[in-house]
C-alpha cells in the first residue's frame, strides 16, 4: 500500500513539475525566512548568557532628578574606587564589584599600529564577569598597573600569534604594557564592546584620573559599575538598602534626588533608555515584532502551499473516485494526500536549511553578528521545524479528505465536478490574508525607512552631510587653518564629545533672579554652531576671534549660547529677553562660573529623535574639546585624505590619526532602528517573492479552470480586453479587501512604534496609498501573463478543451 502511495506521489510530482517547483520553492523560502529570524531574535535575547553566573551580575546606574521637572539625566555612575569599596562593605550580598570605562587608545607593536576600543578596568573585573580564558590568570591579570588583556583576535592582529603572554605593547605612543592574559574571542551577543582590557591602576588611565579627582573630558567621563551577587542572594536586599547608602555617601542639594538603579547584565541590551550602553541596545518590542513578522512570512508560504495542493487535488477527483469504487476509505485518501504533502514539505525543509546556511554568513557580515544555525545545540528549534512540517502536511491532506472522500463516486466518474468544486471562498480568503500581511510589511518597511532617514538626517535639525570627525587631544587654531587649506575641505570646527551627545555632563545653572535649572554644559570651538548650519534665534554666536585666545585669558564673565529649552526653564519670557543676562553654573558663588548669554540657538541634538532635547549651554573652551570636524566636498578624491593625513602627521607625529564619518556615530543612537529596518526590508522582499509564487500558481490553475467559460464568452462577443479585465478583477478584489484590513492595523501598530521617539514623522495618507498601489502592481504583474494567454486564445480551442 505504501509503495503504491509513494509511486502515485512521485508520478504526480513529475507530471506537474511547475506546480511542484512553485510549492517547494515558496515553502522553502518561507521556512528559511522563519529560521533566519528565529536565530537572530534568539541571539538578541541571549546577550551575555555565555558568562557563568550572568544572572547574578548587574549594572549600577545613577539617576538624577529635580523636583517639579522630572528626571534631568539618567547616566552611568562615575565614582571613585573608594565608593565601590564602601558598597562592598555596606552590602554583604555583593560578592565582587568592578568599574570599566570605555575609551579608545592608540596601540603599537613593531610596525603594527592601530586605534582600538579599550576598557580601562579594575583588577576585579574578571571576578564579576568571568570570561573564557585562553592563557594566563585572569584573577591577577590587571593587578599590576602595566597589565593588559587581549582576545585571541587582537593578539593575532598585533603580534601575529594567539598567545603572546609576557610580550609588550605600547599604548598612547609612550606607555609599555605587558600582555598578562589572552581571552577567547568573545561572541557577538555580549554587551562588552571591546576586546582589550587595560589595568585601571595605570596612572594615565581614566579610572586613575577619576580616583585622583581629575576632570576627565569627552566620552571617557562614562564609567560602568558592575556588581556580582553571592550565590543565593536576592537583588531585592541590595535595592532596599540603596537609599540609605546614598543618604550616607552623597550630599544632595535641596529639591534634588539621586537614585541608584540595578539593571541585570542580561537585560541591558534590551533596555532602551538614556542609559549610555556599552553596545547599542535593541528594542524588545521591535524584536518581538520581527519574530511575529517571521511567523507571518511562514504563514504566507503555508497558505500558498495549501492553496496549490488543494487546488490541484480537484484535478484528481476521478482518481479518488476510482479508489473509492475499489474500496478505499477516507483514511486511505487522507494518507495518500497527506503523504504527498509531507514529501513536498520534507524537500522544502531540506532546501530551507541549505538556503539558511548560505544566507547567514552574508547577513552576519551586514549586521556585524556571528549567528549560527545549529540544530545540535538547539534541539528545540529542530523540534519546531519538524512539528511545523507535520502540521502543514496534515492541513494539506485534510481538505481533499473532507471534500473528495465525502463525494459520491458516481458523480465524479460521470464528470460532474461542479457539485464538488464550486467557487472556492476559502481560497479567496487566503489570498486576502496573504496580501494583508504583504501590505502590512510594505507599510512597516516604508515607515521605518522614513523614520530612520529622519533620525539620521533632518530629525536632528543640523546639517551633517559629508562631515568627518577626527579624535584630537589638541584642537589648535593653527591646525584648523592648515586643514582648511587642503583642497576638498570646505570648513573646519572643534567640538567636544558632549557636543555630539556622546556622554553628557549636567549641572545647575542659576539665573540672576535665583531661578535654577539643570543645564548641560557643552564646551566647543567658536564656530561649532555655524559649522552645522545653525542660525541664532536671538542675539549672536561666538566671535571668531575668541578661538585665537586661551580660556584662561578670557575676560569675565565668559560667553555662553543657550538653547530654547534652557531659556524656557530659566524662566525668561523669550529668547531675546535672555540675551545679555548673566547666568552661573553651580556653585553660583564661584566667579569663574559666571557666563553672559550672547545668543540663543534653537533646540537640537544629535540623539534628539529618541529623547527630548535637553536644556543646553554652549561655551568656547578649546582645552575641553576632543574632536575636529571637517566638512568635505562630496566630490573629493584620495588626494584630500592624503593632504589631511600629511598635516596631521606634521602637527601630531606621535598620535595615530583617527577619522570616521559622522554618520557612524549615529549607529550608536539608532542601531536598533537600522537593524529593524534592514530586517523588515529583507522580509518584505521575501514576502513579495512568496506571494508572487503563490499567486502565479493559483492564477495558472484558475485560468485553466475557466478556459471553457472564457471560450463561450468570446463566442458571445467578448473581446480580449473584456476577458483580461474579468481575470484581473478576480485577483484585484482580494488585494483591495486586503488593504481595507491592512490600513487600520498598520496605522495602529506603526503609530505605537513612532510614539517611542520624542520627534518623529507623521503617518501621511500617501504612504498608505503608495503601499496599496505597490501591492496591487505586484498582484497584477504576477497574473497578467496567464491572463493574456487565455485572452488571446481562439474560442474553438477553448471549447474543445475538455
Amino acid at each position: 500500500m505504501l509503495r503504491n502511495y509513494l509511486a502515485a506521489a512521485l508520478r504526480n510530482l513529475v507530471r506537474n513539475k511547475l506546480y511542484a517547483a512553485i510549492n517547494i520553492v515558496g515553502l522553502a523560502v518561507g521556512f528559511a525566512a522563519a529560521l533566519i529570524i528565529t536565530v537572530f531574535v534568539r541571539d538578541e535575547f541571549s546577550y551575555d548568557n555565555f558568562i557563568s553566573g550572568a544572572e547574578r551580575v548587574y549594572n549600577v546606574h545613577t539617576s538624577f532628578e529635580q523636583s517639579g521637572r522630572g528626571p534631568l539625566i539618567v547616566d552611568t555612575a562615575t565614582v571613585a574606587a573608594g565608593l565601590t569599596a564602601e558598597m562592598t562593605i555596606a552590602f554583604p550580598d555583593i560578592e565582587s564589584i568592578a568599574r570599566i570605562a570605555p575609551g579608545r587608545a592608540q596601540l603599537k607593536n613593531g610596525d603594527v599600529e592601530s586605534n582600538d576600543a579599550v576598557y580601562w578596568a579594575d583588577p576585579s573585573i574578571f571576578s564579576v564577569v568571568p570570561l573564557p580564558v585562553a592563557a594566563g590568570d585572569l584573577a591577577t591579570a590587571l593587578s599590576q598597573p602595566d597589565g593588559i588583556v587581549l582576545t585571541r583576535r587582537m593578539a593575532r592582529k598585533y603580534f601575529g600569534t594567539d598567545l603572546p603572554i609576557g610580550q609588550t605593547i605600547t599604548i598612547f605612543g609612550q606607555h609599555p604594557m605587558q600582555i598578562s592574559a589572552v581571552l577567547e574571542d568573545l561572541p557577538s551577543n555580549t554587551n562588552l564592546n571591546a576586546e582589550i582590557f587595560a589595568s585601571g591602576q595605570a596612572t594615565f588611565s581614566v579610572l586613575s584620573k577619576i580616583d585622583r579627582g581629575e576632570v576627565v573630558s569627552g566620552a571617557n567621563l562614562i564609567a560602568h559599575i558592575l556588581i556580582r551577587l553571592k550565590s543565593g542572594a536576592s537583588v531585592l536586599g541590595v535595592e532596599s538598602g540603596l537609599p540609605t547608602f546614598l543618604d550616607t555617601h552623597f550630599q544632595q542639594g535641596p529639591g534634588h534626588g539621586i537614585a541608584l538603579l540595578l539593571i541585570p547584565l542580561r537585560a541591558v541590551h534590551l533596555t532602551l533608555s538614556e542609559l549610555p550602553a556599552m553596545k547599542p541596545p535593541a528594542d524588545r518590542t521591535a524584536l518581538i515584532g520581527v519574530g511575529i513578522v517571521g511567523g507571518l512570512i511562514l504563514i504566507i508560504a503555508i497558505i500558498n502551499f495549501v492553496n496549490l495542493i488543494t487546488a490541484r487535488a480537484s484535478r484528481r477527483a476521478v482518481e479518488v473516485g476510482v479508489r473509492k469504487t475499489s474500496g478505499a476509505t477516507r483514511a486511505h485518501v487522507f494518507t495518500q494526500f497527506a503523504g504527498e504533502a509531507l514529501l513536498y514539505v520534507t524537500v522544502a525543509i531540506i532546501f530551507a536549511i541549505g538556503l539558511t546556511k548560505i544566507l547567514l554568513p552574508v547577513l552576519n557580515a551586514v549586521f556585524q553578528r556571528a549567528v549560527e544555525l545549529s540544530f545540535m545545540q538547539e534541539p528545540d528549534l529542530m523540534a519546531g521545524v519538524v512539528a511545523t512540517g507535520l502540521g502543514v502536511a496534515f492541513v494539506s491532506g485534510l481538505y481533499p479528505t473532507i471534500v473528495l472522500s465525502s463525494t459520491r463516486p458516481s458523480l465524479v466518474l460521470k464528470g460532474d465536478l461542479t457539485s464538488v468544486f464550486g467557487v472556492s471562498t476559502g481560497r479567496h480568503f487566503s489570498v486576502v490574508g496573504q496580501f494583508t500581511i504583504l501590505t502590512l510589511l510594505i507599510l512597516a518597511t516604508g515607515i521605518i525607512a522614513r523614520q530612520s532617514l529622519y533620525a539620521m538626517g533632518n530629525g536632528i535639525g543640523v546639517d551633517t552631510s559629508n562631515v568627518v570627525v577626527m579624535t584630537s587631544s589638541d584642537c589648535r587654531p593653527a591646525l584648523l587653518d592648515e586643514l582648511q587649506t587642503v583642497p576638498g575641505v570646505v570648513s573646519t570646527s572643534c567640538s567636544s564629545f558632549f557636543g555630539l551627545n556622546i556622554g553628557q555632563r549636567q549641572g545647575d545653572m542659576v539665573a540672576a533672579d535665583g531661578t535654577t535649572a539643570g543645564v548641560y554644559a557643552v564646551p566647543t570651538g567658536d564656530n561649532f554652531l555655524s559649522f552645522f548650519g545653525l542660525e541664532p534665534v536671538a542675539g549672536t554666536f561666538f566671535p571668531e576671534t575668541r578661538v585665537q585666545g586661551t580660556p584662561g585669558a578670557e575676560a569675565q564673565p565668559r560667553l555662553v549660547v543657550l538653547n530654547q529649552r534652557a531659556v524656557q526653564q530659566l524662566g525668561y519670557p523669550s529668547p531675546a529677553a535672555a540675551v545679555g543676562q548673566v547666568v552661573r553654573w553651580a556653585p553660583s558663588s564661584a566667579e569663574e562660573n559666571a557666563f553672559r548669554v550672547i545668543g540663543v540657538v534653537r533646540d537640537f541634538a544629535f540623539n534628539a529623535v529618541r529623547q527630548p532635547v535637553n536644556p543646553t549651554g554652549y561655551f568656547v573652551d578649546l582645552s575641553a574639546t576632543g574632536l575636529i570636524n571637517l566638512r568635505l566636498d562630496p566630490e573629493i578624491g584620495a588626494e584630500t585624505y592624503a593632504g589631511i593625513d600629511d598635516i596631521w602627521r606634521r602637527f601630531n607625529p606621535a598620535q595615530l590619526i583617527s577619522r570616521i564619518p559622522l554618520w557612524q556615530y549615529f549607529l550608536a543612537f539608532y542601531g536598533d532602528v537600522l537593524r529593524l529596518g534592514g530586517f523588515l526590508l529583507l522580509m518584505a522582499l521575501l514576502a513579495i517573492f512568496i506571494a508572487c509564487l503563490g499567486l502565479f500558481g493559483l492564477s495558472a490553475f484558475t485560468a485553466e479552470q475557466r478556459t471553457k467559460e472564457i471560450g463561450i464568452r468570446k463566442v458571445m462577443g467578448a473581446n480580449r480586453a473584456d476577458v483580461l479585465r474579468l481575470l484581473l478583477w478576480q485577483f484585484t478584489k482580494p488585494v483591495l479587501w486586503a488593504n481595507v484590513i491592512a490600513w487600520p492595523a498598520a496605522y495602529f501598530i506603526m503609530k505605537r512604534w513612532l510614539e517611542g521617539f520624542a520627534y518623529h514623522l507623521d503617518l501621511e495618507l500617501w504612504i498608505f496609498l503608495a503601499a496599496s498601489a505597490l501591492a496591487l502592481v505586484i498582484a497584477v504583474a504576477t497574473v497578467i501573463g496567464h491572463a493574456l494567454l487565455v485572452a488571446r486564445s481562439r474560442p474553438v480551442e477553448a471549447l474543445r478543451y475538455e
